[in-house]
């Protein structure tokens, strides 16, 4: 047991291991692995069209539009150069977000005196996480900010059980950390003004004002290393106007409205929306709720005050920040608190560990097999639960994207726009970059993007354009929208599509039309 132990402290084999639990886990529930035929969620097709278009010359906000913030969609344009027409490397982008992930995990587990076997937790702590609807079709701006919230988590953890300070590097690297998190989406920077607050009281409990001082200054440091960057970026391309006016006014603003920010409004929408999010996602829930009951109000010395409040206020803004001022609170928005789903394990792993060594045979055997036992277990209950089974390993042939890459092939003006619709992986299965500002139909009520619309069919300026209906609206479909479309351009084909949605399938009706000659 002692040689099993000494080996899994070694840096290399436990970052081995936890890249190989979120390679397992990844490739099973992520339509963006190689086992999928595509990730035809509209959201991650989006993330990855205009990161392509923004790596080739395109300036976010300015050129071309999304909601989300510009440090992970230039991640996606990175993700492109390893593939361009395929997500190969978004599925490295997501292995490496769930490996980072889960090395945190561990390290969070060790501080509270968790041995070898919270490496067998890993495996098991991704797939009840990763095979819930919250995940959906993979490669969710949540789900790649699930390192970034653990660092921080296991940062301000180890501060206050240890009883030092943070220090200039600790406090540095957390503002980085939420500058990251903020420049991605910052309505889920609630963990940060948790981390921040507590460790900001603790320093004056502790070394008093110039400590608290000391704390804010590097914070504060942090996070302007991570804006300059983008301040940059927009700023030499004369796009500050478009990044106040898309990623902030239109999405403090237009996104979600209906909120409300009376104390009782935001109380009633995150209660809400919490109860809705644990019941759908139950699996994961039961280990986040557990834990975090655990950790904070179970008795027992080995967890202090401090932390308990950390990690209590944590739970709590992230929440508030996530579900206190939208009246949209899309299934997604339940991954971020995957990040408690280890302190549900870590509460099991001392009785499990007791019961190892009370077992007849040699401990570091049973270790070891529960380690490999673990990964095996892990990977087969994610493929199992997942509701992307459905699409476990069907050719590319099959699918509607492929079918209508088939036509556009044809053509010499490959030029395309979509219609009703957020891109569901037609540009990057035709491979074909967008020469239009709005890629799709965005939850914004903006003229601009809706003129963008009707200029396209009346002048019908892209040689193809893409609509879907749900097939039991079809035939309304093609009363009411349809014929303005055939002004201009001739239905060339269509096809279905099974399209997940929260826990279920909807059957989509595709339409590509080609401009009349």
């Amino acid at each position: 047991m002692k040689y099993f132990t000494q080996q899994w402290k070694k840096p290399l084999v436990a970052w081995v291991w936890a890249f190989a639990c979120a390679a397992g886990v990844v490739s099973v529930c992520s339509r963006s692995s190689f086992f999928y035929p595509l990730n035809n969620w509209g959201d991650a097709q989006c993330f990855f069209t205009v990161g392509k278009s923004m790596v080739r010359g395109q300036v976010l906000y300015r050129d071309i539009y999304e909601q989300k913030g510009p440090l992970v969609l230039f991640l996606h344009g990175l993700a492109s150069f390893v593939q361009r027409n395929g997500f190969l490397g978004v599925f490295l982008l997501e292995m490496l977000a769930a490996g980072v992930f889960l090395w945190f995990c561990q390290k969070i587990m060790a501080l509270y005196g968790a041995g070898s076997l919270r490496f067998a937790a890993l495996p098991l702590v991704l797939a009840v996480s990763f095979s819930c609807p919250s995940f959906q079709m993979g490669d969710s701006m949540e789900e790649l900010c699930l390192p970034l919230f653990a660092a921080g988590l296991y940062l301000g953890l180890r501060a206050l059980r240890e009883n030092r300070p943070l220090g200039w590097g600790g406090a540095l690297a957390l503002g980085v950390l939420c500058g990251a998190v903020f420049w991605t989406k910052y309505t889920l920077c609630g963990i940060f003004a948790a981390l921040g607050l507590v460790l900001f009281v603790h320093e004056i409990y502790r070394g008093g004002p110039k400590a608290a001082a000391r704390l804010t200054a590097g914070f504060f440091g942090g996070f302007a290393l991570a804006c300059l960057p983008w301040l940059l970026y927009f700023g030499m391309n004369g796009a500050l106007g478009d990044l106040w006016q898309c990623y902030f006014y239109n999405n403090l603003f237009l996104y979600g409205s209906g909120g409300s920010l009376s104390l009782a409004g935001v109380l009633a929408a995150v209660t809400n929306s919490l109860a809705y999010m644990l019941r759908l996602n139950w699996t994961f829930a039961v280990f986040a709720v557990a834990g975090l009951v655990w950790f904070v109000f179970w008795p027992g010395k080995g967890r202090g005050i401090w932390e308990r409040v950390l990690v209590l206020a944590c739970a709590v803004l992230m929440a508030v920040g996530i579900y206190g001022a939208t009246s949209n609170a899309y299934i997604y928005y339940g991954m971020p608190f995957v990040l408690f789903v280890p302190l549900g394990f870590l509460a099991l792993l001392g009785p499990a560990q007791l019961l190892l060594e009370r077992m007849p045979l040699p401990a570091g055997l049973l270790s070891r097999v529960a380690v490999a036992a673990a990964l095996v277990l892990g990977v087969g209950y994610a493929l199992w639960h997942s509701p992307n089974r459905q699409a476990f390993l069907q050719p590319l042939e099959q699918t509607v994207q492929y079918q209508f890459k088939q036509v556009v092939d044809q053509s010499e003006d490959r030029s395309m726009a979509m219609l009703h619709l957020l891109d569901g992986g037609f540009y990057t299965v035709c491979d074909v970059m967008p020469t239009q500002k709005f890629i799709g139909v965005f939850n914004l009520p903006l003229d601009e993007m809706n003129r963008q619309m009707e200029t396209t069919l009346q002048t019908a300026d892209v040689e193809f354009v893409i609509a879907r209906t749900e097939e039991e609206d079809k035939e309304q479909y093609k009363q009411e929208k349809e014929p303005a479309i055939l002004e201009r351009y001739e239905l060339v084909a269509d096809g279905t599509e099974e399209y997940l949605r929260n826990k279920g399938y909807s059957t989509m009706h595709y339409y590509l039309y080609q401009r009349r000659s």
